[in-house]
């Protein structure tokens, strides 16, 4: 926040973001991607063929301390945090490289303060290959999949002992309780805690955000007896559209990319699709896929619902399911629906800015949407 005086009135800026500097972005851009594909390589090759929970869990250890003592990629989020990310100039820059994938990633990396250490690693890899191949990003694979399945989705900031659950943590709160940084690099701490100061004066939402799909701007100017004020205040949304077939075909990464760093899917579910009369129909069990008419039929197949056949797609991604089931008639789409939502989401410990997926027909959507909202 910014203070400019004059003799006849006094103007408060809520936020002081960089301006984005096309050119030396993009350099740093590039030097960072290169600096994480050399960290990557390095740290998963050691024991990439593990599945010892503590060997993978501890290689994510060793990456994050690769990672945010990293001057290139330090320099990279600390500037990320400060930029209009969700401005048209941004978007423009970005989609002028024809890579909308890097667009949508980094807009989530600006909040990498708030973020869990897991998650924020997840989106730099992903970042790494996007950078060269954008399809490629899709397509990271299960021998990612065992590093980046999150387990401890409800750990606090005061339950954290050691590198195997530091992960887990938000990477603020893994700095000030000093579980990251050994004392060779208190200097690299130290940086940190003062940029996390400076961000609450010039983007307290990067450290603070109540949702890491929109930004908040604003400007008020009174006079110096504050008799007369004038304040202008607007919000940014960012949405990210995916249109896909077959979304609960084990090959699809849609959903287990945003749910595996989280460890879970929260999912709010039309009732119809729990029920046999509704949606009982026949799925390529080796591949998840529903079966249509016409369709060449298989000959491992069976018949699921919606529900089941959504549970065996996160089984199958390592994401454990916690399914809410609620009915979309119109006649149920009141506020004490909301409530009953709003209800069950804190009894899971839902974060604010946790994804929930809300899957069903229009009811299920406004009332599931609202409660989420607030």
């Amino acid at each position: 926040m910014t203070s400019t005086n004059n003799t006849a009135t006094q103007q408060i800026d809520y936020y002081s973001l960089e301006k984005v500097e096309s050119e030396s972005f993009l350099a740093l851009f590039g030097e960072s991607v290169a600096r994480i594909q050399s960290i990557v390589g390095e740290i998963m090759n050691v024991e990439n063929d593990s599945d010892d929970k503590f060997v993978q869990s501890m290689a994510l250890y060793h990456m994050a301390v690769a990672v945010f003592s990293d001057d290139s990629l330090s320099k990279f989020l600390k500037l990320l945090a400060r930029l209009p990310v969700f401005s048209r100039d941004f978007e423009e820059l970005l989609s002028q490289k024809s890579n909308l994938e890097c667009l949508n990633i980094l807009k989530k990396l600006k909040f990498y303060v708030n973020l869990k250490i897991r998650e924020t690693l997840y989106l730099l890899t992903k970042l790494s290959v996007a950078y060269g191949d954008e399809d490629g990003a899709d397509k990271l694979g299960v021998m990612l999949t065992k590093y980046y399945a999150g387990v401890n989705h409800n750990m606090d900031a005061a339950s954290a002992v050691g590198p195997i659950d530091m992960v887990d943590l938000k990477f603020k709160d893994a700095v000030r309780q000093d579980v990251l940084f050994g004392t060779a690099a208190a200097a690299k701490r130290a940086e940190y805690l003062a940029e996390f100061e400076e961000l609450e004066k010039v983007e307290p939402h990067a450290v603070y955000p109540t949702s890491i799909y929109r930004q908040s701007d604003g400007c008020t100017v009174a006079t110096k007896s504050s008799h007369k004020i004038e304040a202008v205040m607007s919000t940014t949304l960012s949405s990210s559209i995916r249109i896909s077939s077959h979304v609960l075909g084990f090959d699809n990464n849609h959903l287990a990319e945003i749910y595996r760093p989280l460890g879970r899917a929260v999912i709010v579910l039309d009732d119809k699709l729990d029920d046999a009369t509704y949606t009982l129909g026949p799925v390529d069990l080796d591949t998840n896929r529903r079966i249509n008419d016409g369709d060449e039929k298989k000959s491992n197949m069976g018949r699921l619902t919606i529900r089941q056949q959504m549970e065996r797609y996160f089984y199958f991604h390592g994401v454990t399911c916690n399914v809410l089931t609620r009915s979309g008639n119109e006649v149920d789409k009141d506020i004490e629906s909301v409530q009953q939502i709003l209800f069950e989401l804190k009894k899971l410990g839902v974060m604010r800015n946790e994804p929930v997926l809300i899957v069903g027909g229009g009811v299920i959507a406004d009332i599931a949407g609202f409660a989420c909202a607030l």
